[in-house]
């Protein structure tokens, strides 16, 4: 997912923030902790659904078919990206009464842009396959998978207007309804022989049920005259936003363009099945992305309290993807070869690695969204930019001594340095780190070290899913013995809030 600075708010830009009609709702830990359980149910089954769909397709499609589909999806992702121009964070800073008024005027426009840029990338098509460097097989495919761009204009008015008031559940419904379509339809189509249509089937009637079921709850129209001067002064303000996201997007492009010419296209399949395997223990993190911005975004007035709010968020998170990408990391070998086949066996190495990137990646999101809340822009640009050029060039000099591993080594050497970002928090706002990381880290490592020692006795499914249960156990227990009473207090008080409260109506 793209990460949209935000940028700092002055006088001149006509907002103030100690006169935001963003000021912290009386409710706000309810909604903050109602919102991340919604979302967190959503994507545990996300991750149930995604990783069932997607051992099947590993197992009825060949690796060259992945990385194919992960190249023409580089592409589709590129546009969306380029045109979208920073519009969702742009409108989610406006205050209310302006965001009625450009809203839909802004999505209009968008939606004719994001029209005409499908229409070109068909009619272009055989340019972009040629370049991409792909057969003439993609070419339909590609076309097709068009159609995302105008889709992705249709969800931004309900996306902007839910994630405004904080209401998650028709997100969440939406999200889960995608993800759930996706791959049963791709399944399907791949038992059926479909080939890299699998993919292309799945994702295309996985968004039109996605973006119907939104439009259930926030229904909106285009307007005509187009007003495209709203749209005009709208993206005006969103370049800061989107300027950072063009660079996530090229360090996206690192695999699709740079290893697929130095390493084939099947190397881009298993970096892509073991990339998503491993962010798979970290996809938790979005729950962050949807609900502590807008939280950070309410209390970064009150230093203590925002603060407190980061400290408390790097501590829930980590609690969650570091026992995760540890035990995957220990576990790698058998869980590939019992669960994806012998097929994909190379892909252990690279998984392993992926693990370490993502433990790192998941981590410095908090900071990053902490940063973008303070409107802290160039940081967050100059941070962004830094680990682009590094990933870019750890790439060309490792693939070719390593192979297509020698990616995964400089994903691991860019997710370190990734770090960097808590370096410039603490800088703004008194946030103590290593506190919250101590007791997770070590209950995971221990239960872990422990865990890789049994992997050779992990012989069958049933084996290593018992061992896994079991550490998880372990580990929860271990965590709650050296986090200490004050933590084990705070974790009460947080379900207090799902258990005892009153679900608010955009919630329930």
């Amino acid at each position: 997912m793209a990460i949209a600075p935000i940028p700092r708010l002055t006088a001149r830009q006509g907002h103030d923030p100690r006169k935001s009609d963003l000021s912290p709702p009386p409710n706000l830990p309810t909604h903050v902790v109602q919102g991340g359980v919604l979302l967190g149910g959503q994507r545990l089954v996300g991750l149930t659904v995604s990783g069932l769909g997607s051992i099947f397709l590993a197992r009825w499609l060949t690796p060259e078919i992945f990385g194919t589909y992960a190249i023409l999806w580089f592409c589709i992702a590129l546009a969306i990206n380029v045109s979208e121009m920073g519009l969702t964070a742009a409108l989610l800073l406006q205050p209310e009464s302006r965001l009625r008024k450009e809203l839909p005027s802004v999505a209009t426009a968008q939606l004719l842009v994001m029209v005409a840029l499908a229409a070109a990338m068909a009619a272009t098509t055989p340019v972009l396959i040629d370049w991409l460097g792909l057969g003439p097989e993609a070419a339909w495919p590609l076309r097709a998978m068009a159609v995302l761009l105008p889709l992705s204009a249709l969800r931004l008015v309900p996306a902007v207007k839910l994630e405004r008031r904080l209401y998650y559940m028709p997100l969440t419904i939406a999200d889960t309804i995608d993800t759930i379509v996706f791959y049963s339809v791709a399944v399907a189509a791949a038992y059926a022989g479909a080939g890299l249509w699998s993919f292309v089937i799945g994702i295309l009637v996985g968004r039109v049920t996605s973006i119907t079921s939104l439009w259930v709850r926030e229904p909106w129209w285009p307007i005509l005259p187009i007003p495209w001067g709203e749209w005009r002064c709208t993206i005006r303000r969103g370049w800061a936003f989107q300027s950072t996201a063009m660079l996530v997007q090229a360090r996206e492009a690192v695999a699709p363009i740079l290893v697929r010419h130095l390493a084939g296209v099947p190397a881009v399949g298993l970096l892509n099945l073991a990339s998503a395997l491993a962010l798979q223990t970290v996809q938790m993190t979005n729950v962050a992305t949807r609900v502590l911005f807008p939280t950070f975004v309410r209390l970064r007035e009150d230093d203590a309290a925002f603060g407190a709010a980061c400290e408390r968020a790097l501590n829930r998170v980590a609690v969650i993807i570091v026992p995760a990408t540890a035990f995957l990391c220990a576990t790698a070998d058998p869980f590939v070869r019992l669960v994806y086949g012998t097929g994909w066996t190379a892909a252990i190495p690279s998984v392993r690695l992926f693990c370490l990137s993502a433990l790192a990646g998941g981590l410095t999101m908090v900071a990053i969204h902490a940063l973008n809340a303070l409107g802290h822009a160039s940081v967050v640009f100059r941070l962004n930019l830094w680990w682009t050029i590094q990933l870019w060039v750890l790439t060309l000099i490792l693939v070719v001594p390593l192979g297509y591993v020698g990616f995964a080594v400089a994903h691991v050497i860019q997710g370190l340095a990734s770090t960097l970002a808590f370096h410039h928090l603490r800088r703004l706002r008194p946030v103590r780190v290593l506190a919250q990381l101590q007791a997770p880290c070590t209950a995971a490592a221990l239960v872990a070290a422990v865990l890789y020692v049994l992997t050779p006795w992990l012989r069958n499914l049933v084996l290593l899913a018992g061992a896994v249960s079991v550490a998880v156990a372990v580990y929860l227990c271990l965590l709650t013995l050296l986090s200490g009473s004050t933590w084990r207090a705070e974790i009460w008080r947080e379900w207090r809030h799902v258990v005892d409260a009153r679900w608010s109506h955009g919630l329930s």
